[in-house]
């Protein structure tokens, strides 16, 4: 591989794949397929159905790299060699709203379903398998494609489905987020494990009735006959096991129909923006002409990183701008809305379910698999948005002012507008709740020489009927 290799970065995601595996090389994604991965490598670039679900942006495109110039590019030796364009942010399934879960579900399904008129199929059904490109999913695993026999009627990856994408949207219910069921262990949530959190009650109530107790006693008696269970099942004509392969996706769909989040969900924060408890219609104006104006040096195709993104107000505009977006908060309720909402307008914003406090860590085998969140983040972004945030990092998450910009300074390589929010502004002292004297030393001259040790101010604006200032800051060099 010679010292050229030493800069292609082996993603440790793809580890478990005896077919092939992915290399990161200066920003360019390949892909490194072993003799056991040709064939599926094959299909997956001869398939019409992949092809045009490539054609729709649904499915990850791929070029063969010839021989002469992967050997040029530092990659050792392998039987095929893909390059992939390389997804902006890469993200994980604990990360995403609960909604994002849903429609990735809905694309693999899509896939299998597409796939079984010419003979293949998917030989995984993983969340995984998934990234988000803005918001839309795009199917990545250009390994899972694989020839299935014709009279074969079961899809082996039906079981996986259903405890990655539906039981781990039904637990929500049981209050259990995607972050604590998909966030500990990739396999998501078993029906023995949904029953449990169901509780003796609710375990023999619709839905956790057919989605968990049912399948929890019948894996039970399937254990007797172990020796059986996976033993090849084949039906009389290609028609017969078609057709109950495609009543199984039906059955796939409505589950996951079933469990998916109603709209108009409501949280702590789902109405922050629509009832203007904090911001009267002067400082709304100046704030949205102050925040405008950054974006607008911003040139087409730059990144944006809105941290407490909130219902996404300045994501979508800075998307609606040709920005390349991506929009976090701790709230999945509003990131699920913002979701739908820059769905449907098709807006490049990414949202996801992330607490700057505490955000995500460095998940799977050897804490590698997953990349923690800050990892993907630090130097992502040329301008950062912190509006009506630091605040709440300061009090209730008790992190000193300096902390605070050492992050800000290495989430962004540029910009970042900041809003400051003093000890007497109401939602200060309410966060405090009879806690201001450890605040006693905070104003906003502490706040500018704070911010100013590693930024200079290029541009602020006083808010008309507050307190609260908006700054614009550019990184010293």
């Amino acid at each position: 591989m010679g010292s050229r290799m030493a800069s292609a970065v082996i993603q440790s995601a793809s580890f478990r794949d005896p077919a092939g595996r992915l290399l990161d090389r200066e920003g360019r994604i390949f892909r490194f397929v072993r003799e056991a991965g040709i064939e599926h490598a094959r299909l997956f670039l001869q398939s019409p159905a992949i092809g045009a679900q490539c054609e729709a942006g649904r499915v990850v495109s791929a070029r063969v790299v010839q021989a002469r110039q992967a050997a040029e590019l530092g990659i050792e030796p392998a039987a095929l060699v893909l390059e992939h364009p390389r997804i902006d942010f890469p993200s994980y399934p604990y990360e995403w709203a609960p909604e994002m879960l849903v429609e990735a579900g809905r694309l693999t399904l899509d896939l299998a379903e597409a796939l079984l008129g010419e003979g293949l199929g998917l030989k995984d059904a993983t969340p995984y398998n998934v990234l988000f490109d803005g918001a839309r999913p795009v199917f990545v695993d250009a390994l899972s494609v694989e020839r299935r026999h014709p009279l074969d009627p079961i899809w082996l990856p039906m079981a996986q489905f259903q405890r990655t994408f539906i039981l781990p949207l039904l637990a929500l219910g049981r209050g259990v987020s995607l972050a604590r069921s998909l966030g500990c262990r990739r396999e998501g949530i078993t029906p023995q494990e949904m029953t449990r959190l169901a509780g003796p009650v609710w375990r023999w109530t619709p839905p956790y009735l057919s989605l968990a107790t049912l399948p929890a006693v019948l894996a039970r008696s399937e254990r007797a006959e172990a020796p059986d269970l996976y033993r090849p099942r084949r039906t009389s004509s290609r028609e017969q096991a078609e057709f109950i392969l495609r009543r199984r996706f039906v059955q796939l769909r409505r589950q996951l129909e079933r469990v998916a989040p109603r709209t108009g969900r409501a949280s702590v924060w789902s109405s922050y923006q629509d009832d203007g408890c904090h911001y009267s219609a002067a400082d709304r104006t100046v704030k949205d002409m102050f925040v405008e104006r950054a974006l607008d040096r911003l040139a087409r195709g730059k990144r944006v990183l809105d941290v407490g993104a909130n219902l996404g107000r300045y994501s979508r505009k800075a998307a609606q701008r040709g920005l390349r977006v991506t929009a976090v908060d701790s709230d999945e309720v509003v990131m699920g809305r913002l979701w739908r909402e820059a769905s449907q307008a098709n807006e490049g914003v990414l949202p996801l379910v992330v607490d700057l406090a505490e955000p995500s860590a460095g998940l799977g085998w050897r804490n590698s698999e997953c990349r923690p969140f800050l990892e993907r983040a630090n130097g992502w972004s040329d301008l950062v948005l912190l509006l009506a945030l630091v605040h709440h990092l300061l009090v209730t998450a008790r992190a000193p002012l300096s902390e605070v910009v050492s992050l800000a300074a290495g989430l962004s390589r540029d910009a970042l507008v900041v809003e400051y929010v003093g000890p007497q502004d109401a939602q200060f002292r309410r966060l405090c709740r009879g806690r201001d004297r450890l605040f006693a030393g905070y104003g906003r001259e502490a706040w500018e020489q704070a911010w100013g040790r590693q930024f200079y101010i290029e541009d602020r604006a006083q808010l008309p009927d507050s307190e609260r200032v908006l700054y614009r800051l550019r990184r010293r060099s």
